[in-house]
């Protein structure tokens, strides 16, 4: 599955991860082969100025390895 996310460090990952990014809406850093990303909605819907860097990253395409279903 390809989905559209933005690359960051481990230490961006620690430091937003549950913190608001809107109202009522919060980051969920995500790890996908040992790269940490944010989506895409939490990088274009960002309003908390605490966190206005994140509307700089840059989006791009990424592949989410699905597990084999037994």
């Amino acid at each position: 599955m390809i989905v559209l996310l933005a690359q960051i460090t481990v230490k961006q990952a620690v430091r937003l991860s549950g913190k608001m990014y809107m109202p009522d809406s919060y980051f969920n850093p995500i790890e996908v082969l040992e790269n940490w990303y944010i989506s895409a909605e939490e990088v274009r819907d960002c309003v908390n100025p605490e966190f206005a860097w994140v509307n700089e990253l840059q989006i791009v395409e990424v592949e989410i390895p699905i597990p084999n279903e037994i």
